[in-house]
C-alpha cells in the first residue's frame, strides 16, 4: 500500500491463488444440498378474465399450430393541431 501526494492509496495485490482451485491441497468444504424450492401459488381471477379467444392460429403454423391469439389494429385520429394520433386496438374475449 502507497500512500500518495494527493492523499489517494494505490493497493496492490493478488487476487487469486493456484491452492484455490487445487482440491488436492487444504481442506476440501462439504457439499451442501440445497433446499426444496417454495411452491408458487397464483391468485385465481374473482371473475371472468380477459382471454386471447379472438383469432385462431392455422393448424399448420410451424410455431403455434392452432392456438388463439388478440386480434390487432390500428386507428389513426386527426389532433387539432394537424398531427396524427395513432392508436392501437386490441380485441379479445372476456371467458
Amino acid at each position: 500500500m502507497e500512500l500518495k501526494k494527493d492523499w489517494s492509496v494505490q493497493i496492490e495485490g493478488q487476487t487469486v491463488t493456484d491452492s484455490m482451485y487445487d482440491l488436492d491441497v487444504g481442506p476440501k468444504p462439504m457439499d451442501v444440498v440445497p433446499g426444496p424450492l417454495p411452491p408458487l401459488f397464483y391468485s385465481i381471477p374473482l371473475g371472468p378474465a380477459w382471454a386471447p379467444y379472438q383469432v385462431q392460429a392455422a393448424a399448420n403454423d410451424a410455431l403455434f399450430p392452432g392456438e388463439w391469439t388478440f386480434d390487432t389494429n390500428q386507428s389513426y385520429a386527426q389532433m387539432a393541431d394537424g398531427s396524427m394520433l395513432a392508436n392501437l386496438v386490441v380485441t379479445g374475449s372476456c371467458q
